[in-house]
């Protein structure tokens, strides 16, 4: 095996152990240092409605940022509109010049 792949396999257990040493830290309500099905059973769910919690808020999050590029898409075609209703003000109000004779 490579060297770099071998660093990458104790990385990622290193993440791995760190990650799990958390959960059971938070999930042995006890202090025991036995988690019990029960336990991690009650962790996850409330790790789970974390998550919902936090989903929640991205996408609300999400839905204030469409709308607020929405407005501004609106506002650009207006703007265009109105340049281009300029434009043509300007192009049709001007007097054509004609070749002197």
């Amino acid at each position: 095996m490579e060297f770099s792949t071998v660093v990458v396999i104790v990385l990622v257990a290193a993440i791995g152990y760190v990650l799990y040493k958390a959960f059971v830290k938070r999930a042995d309500t006890n202090q025991d240092g036995v988690v019990t099905a029960e336990e991690a059973k009650a962790e996850v769910a409330k790790v789970e409605e974390e998550v919902k919690v936090a989903v929640a808020k991205v996408e609300e999050e999400v839905k204030v940022v469409a709308t607020k590029a929405r407005a501004a898409v609106t506002r650009a075609k207006t703007t265009a509109s109105k340049a281009k209703a300029t434009v043509k003000k300007a192009t049709t109000r001007a007097p054509r010049k004609t070749a002197a004779k």
